[in-house]
C-alpha cells in the first residue's frame, strides 16, 4: 500500500525518489591511492590495551589507598583482585576487508586533522558501509566547510543514505545541519537580514503580469468553491532555472510550474468530517487498483463531506492567520549549526588533480559534482523541495520518529506554513491536510500522524477558532464511534475537547462552567456512553471529562468499569478509585 501510494506522489509532483549514486561503489579501493595513504589501527589490542589499563587502574587504587592510610596487607589483597581482570575476555567485532581498511583510513584522516577531499572521498565509502558512524558525519562536515564542497550534493548524498537506512539517526542530523546551513548561507549572501525576514514574493500583492494573488484573495477562492481540485498545485521538480520573485537575477534551482496554482475550495479538507459513504481505510480504487491520477486531487478520499464545503468567516480569519509572517529561525528549534561554522572565509581551496584522484572524479558523478560552485538559489523552493521529499519518506516507513521529527522540525524552524512563497504558489496548507488526511485513511491508529496533525492545527493557531474546533469535534466523534478501541485518536481527541472548553470559558469569562451544558460536550458524552461496556479507551475518555467537570461519582463509576474488567491493571484502577474517595 505504501509503495503503491509513494508512486502516486512521486507521479503528481514528478519526484525522483530515492536518489542515486552513479559510481560510488567499492571497486573506487581499487584504485591505487587508497593503498598509498596512511592507516592507523582502530581495533583494540586485546592483550596490550588491556594490560594497560589494568596498570593504571594499580596506580589509581593505590593512590586512594594512601589517602585512606591503608595497611600493606590491604593494598596486595586489592592488587591481587586486580589481577584477576587479566582473564577478562574481550571479543573485538568482526569487520570484513573493506571496513577494516576504510576505517583505518578515516582513523588516520580523524587523528592527523587532514582535512582534504581524499578524506571526503573515504568518509563517503565509510558512511555507506555504516550511517550511524557519527566520527565519519563529523569528519565530513568539517571537509565540507574547509573545502567549501557543495552543499546541495551532500544534501544528496544523506537522502540516498537516509533511504538505504532510514533509522540513522546521525544521518538525519546531518541532514538538519545541511538544510540548516544552505539557508543561513543563502540567507547571508542575498544581503537579507536574518533576524527578520519577509518573504515576499509579490510586489504590493501583484505578480509582473498583474494578477492578483494577494493572499486573501487566494483563501476567498479556495473557500468559495470557484477552483477545481484538478488545479492543485502539481509541484515538478524538473530540473532549470527558477526566476526568484525577490530578485532579477535568475537561480539555479529545481523549477516547478511557474504560475502560481490554485486549489480545490472545499476546505473541508482541513477539518473535514467523513459523511461515511465509506471507511476511512479506503482508498477510491477502480477494479481494485488505486487511481494514481486522482489519488491526491480528489478530496473524496480524504474524510470529507458535502455539508461541510460551507464557509464561515471564522474558517478565513484562521486561514488568514496561519499566513501571517515571522522570523523563520525565531521560535524554531535548538540550531544544528553553530556561529564559528560561518566564520571560515569560503573560498574554494584548490584540489591538487593528479592522476589517481582525477580518475576517481571521472568515474563517479558524485564527486565531480561535490567539486561544483555553490551558487546562490532560491531559498523558498529548496525548503519545498526538502518538504516534498521528507514526505516521500514518510511513505516508507509511516511511523519512523526520525522522518516525523525531521517534517516537524521543517515546519517549526523555517515556518513554511506561513512562508508568503509557498502558500501562494503551492498552497502549502491545503497540500499539508491532505497529507495528512490522506496517512488517516490509510491508518486511523498511526499516532505520529495525530500528534502531527496536533501539532499543524496549533502552528496555525487554529485551536483559537470555536467554529473550526467544533468542526474538529465532530471530525473526531464520528471516527471514536466506528473505532471505539482506538487509543491514539481518544488522545487527540480530549485535547481537542479541553481546548473547546477553555475557549468558551474565556467567551463567557467564568472560570468554572458546567461543561455539560455545552451542547456538543453533552452531545460527545451521550453519543460515547453506548460504547463504554465496549472499550477501555472509551472508559478513560470519560473519566477524564467526567474529572475535569467535577463529576466524581460519575469518574469513580468509570474506574469501577475498568477494574472489573481490566484484570491486568486492576490495582491501577483500584488506586484511582481510592484517590478520588480520599478528596
Amino acid at each position: 500500500m505504501e509503495r503503491k501510494s509513494l508512486n502516486a506522489y512521486l507521479k503528481k509532483y514528478n519526484l525522483s525518489y530515492p536518489e542515486t549514486m552513479d559510481g560510488l561503489n567499492f571497486h573506487l579501493l581499487s584504485n591505487p591511492l587508497f593503498k598509498s595513504m596512511s592507516k592507523k589501527n582502530f581495533i583494540i589490542d586485546v592483550i596490550n590495551d588491556m594490560d594497560r589499563e589494568r596498570k593504571k587502574h594499580k596506580r589509581d587504587v593505590a593512590f586512594e589507598g594512601e589517602e585512606d592510610n591503608q595497611d600493606d596487607n590491604n593494598k596486595e589483597e586489592s592488587e591481587k583482585n586486580i589481577d584477576g581482570r587479566e582473564r577478562i575476555n574481550i571479543l573485538n567485532t568482526y569487520y570484513s576487508d573493506n571496513e577494516n581498511f576504510l576505517y583505518s583510513l578515516l582513523a588516520s584522516f580523524i587523528e592527523n586533522k587532514i582535512y582534504s577531499f581524499e578524506g571526503y572521498i573515504v568518509s563517503s565509502l565509510v558512511i555507506k558501509i555504516n550511517s550511524s558512524y557519527y566520527s565519519a558525519w563529523i569528519y565530513r562536515r568539517r571537509c565540507l566547510r574547509k573545502l567549501n564542497l557543495n552543499f546541495l550534493n551532500d544534501l544528496k548524498f544523506t537522502r540516498f543514505i537516509i533511504n538505504d537506512n532510514i533509522k540513522s539517526f546521525q544521518s538525519w542530523f546531518h541532514r538538519r545541519w545541511l538544510v540548516e546551513y544552505i539557508y543561513k548561507v543563502n540567507i547571508k549572501g542575498s544581503g537579507i537580514n536574518c533576524t527578520f525576514r519577509q518573504s515576499k514574493c509579490t510586489h504590493d500583492g501583484e505578480f509582473a503580469n498583474g494578477d492578483d494573488v494577494s493572499v486573501i484573495a487566494h483563501v476567498e477562492n479556495i473557500r468559495c468553491g470557484d477552483l477545481d481540485a484538478d488545479d492543485m498545485p502539481s509541484g515538478k521538480c524538473e530540473a532549470g532555472v527558477q526566476e526568484d520573485p525577490r530578485d532579477d537575477a535568475p537561480h539555479s534551482v529545481d523549477s516547478r510550474d511557474d504560475a502560481p496554482h490554485s486549489v480545490d475550495s472545499r476546505d473541508a479538507a482541513l477539518h473535514s468530517v467523513d459523511s461515511r459513504d465509506d471507511t476511512p481505510h479506503s482508498v477510491d480504487s477502480h477494479d481494485g487498483e488505486t487511481r494514481s491520477d486522482d489519488i491526491f486531487d480528489d478530496d473524496r478520499n480524504f474524510l470529507s463531506s458535502a455539508e461541510e464545503n460551507s464557509s464561515t468567516s471564522s474558517d478565513l480569519n484562521g486561514l488568514e492567520r496561519g499566513c501571517s509572517w515571522k522570523n523563520p529561525l525565531e521560535d524554531g528549534f535548538i540550531s544544528n549549526c553553530e556561529e564559528s561554522d560561518f566564520e571560515i572565509k569560503r573560498k574554494k581551496k584548490n584540489v591538487v588533480f593528479y592522476e589517481d584522484l582525477k580518475s576517481i572524479i571521472d568515474s563517479c558523478s558524485f564527486f565531480k559534482n561535490a567539486l561544483k560552485e555553490n551558487e546562490k538559489i532560491n531559498i523558498d523552493e529548496f525548503l519545498y523541495e526538502e518538504f516534498l521529499y521528507n514526505n516521500c519518506d514518510i511513505f516508507i516507513d509511516t511511523k519512523n520518529y526520525n522522518s516525523w521529527a525531521h517534517k516537524t522540525w521543517l515546519v517549526d524552524k523555517f515556518s513554511l506554513m506561513k512562508n508568503e512563497y509557498l502558500c501562494t504558489k503551492y498552497n502549502i496548507l491545503l497540500h499539508e491536510f491532505i497529507y495528512i488526511n490522506f496517512f488517516l485513511k490509510c491508518d486511523i491508529y498511526n499516532n505520529s500522524v495525530w500528534v502531527y496533525r496536533y501539532f499543524i492545527f496549533n502552528k496555525l493557531n487554529y485551536f483559537k477558532e470555536k467554529n473550526i474546533l467544533k468542526r474538529e469535534i465532530m471530525f473526531c466523534l464520528n471516527y471514536t464511534k466506528e473505532f471505539y478501541d482506538n487509543e491514539a485518536i481518544f488522545n487527540y481527541f480530549i485535547h481537542i475537547l479541553f481546548t473547546y472548553i477553555d475557549l468558551c470559558k474565556k467567551e463567557k469569562n467564568e472560570n468554572k462552567i458546567d461543561i455539560f451544558e455545552l451542547p456538543i460536550i453533552k452531545k460527545v458524552k451521550n453519543e460515547l456512553t453506548e460504547f463504554q461496556e465496549k472499550s477501555k479507551s472509551v472508559l478513560l475518555f470519560l473519566s477524564k471529562l467526567y474529572s475535569y467537570s467535577g463529576s466524581h461519582y460519575e469518574e469513580i463509576q468509570c474506574y469501577k468499569c475498568l477494574e472489573k474488567n481490566d484484570h491486568f491493571n486492576d490495582i491501577v484502577w483500584k488506586g484511582k478509585i481510592e484517590e478520588i474517595e480520599r478528596c
